[in-house]
């Protein structure tokens, strides 16, 4: 298995890091306020899945993706969006978030320029094919620029109409998905496309594992928590 440079792993951790912060000085007070039942269980879910996926990464459990179709990575990436559209769509706390603060669910997509520069670091290092930055394929990087953009002027000053904030929702969903589908495709797995080296299996080990259990999670819990209120709203 290969290892990246301990600069490349600081700055990812780093990243890591900034954005679990991030995600409880957003939603923290909202949810500790809430008086839902049960209201974390859920998070309590969520993070033992973490454990789990990071026990199962840390062993080499999801490198081999030739053994078994499909390989043990897909069910443990579902597992991880599906609670993502629970929490954007279904967990109760969070529908009482006051409309003032979804600047700051927005901007958390920020995330996603840096991650793209390290993608591009790892392709430099050999550690990453080149369809999954955007010197090829992955145009994620686009929300990353302009998300603090749509946070100010969407949200902050509100000058912009709710359908570009919709449209720009959706464009994030699609690349997202673009990206997602990327990855998968250039894994080395008895269905791969994208068969130019290196192969996809950096995200697959730690800590490169929380890629796809968290940040790619966390980046589609943003798209369909801003459209379900946007949409809810214009419904209303």
């Amino acid at each position: 298995m290969k290892t990246a440079p301990f600069i490349v792993n600081f700055c990812y951790i780093f990243l890591l890091f900034t954005m679990a912060i991030a995600l409880v000085l957003v939603f923290r007070k909202t949810i500790v306020a809430s008086s839902a039942k049960r209201k974390y269980a859920p998070i309590i879910g969520l993070l033992v899945l973490w454990v789990v996926l990071t026990f199962l990464a840390v062993n080499g459990v999801f490198i081999d993706t030739i053994k078994n179709t499909p390989p043990a990575f897909m069910p443990a990436v579902l597992a991880a969006n599906l609670f993502a559209v629970y929490f954007a769509l279904f967990y109760k706390p969070l529908k009482e978030l006051k409309p003032q603060q979804m600047k700051y669910v927005i901007g958390l997509q920020t995330f996603r320029l840096p991650l793209e520069l390290i993608f591009v670091w790892l392709l430099a290092l050999n550690h990453l094919p080149k369809q999954m930055t955007f010197e090829g394929s992955n145009f994620d990087v686009l929300v990353g620029v302009t998300a603090p953009i749509l946070a100010y002027f969407g949200y902050h000053k509100r000058v912009l109409p709710n359908w570009v904030l919709i449209a720009w929702n959706f464009v994030g969903l699609a690349l997202l998905a673009n990206i997602v589908t990327i990855a998968i495709l250039s894994a080395p797995t008895n269905f791969q496309v994208f068969t130019n080296l290196p192969h996809n299996t950096i995200v697959l080990q730690a800590p490169y594992h929380f890629i796809p259990f968290f940040l790619v999670p966390l980046a589609l819990f943003g798209h369909l928590y801003a459209l379900s209120r946007l949409l809810g709203k214009r419904a209303a």
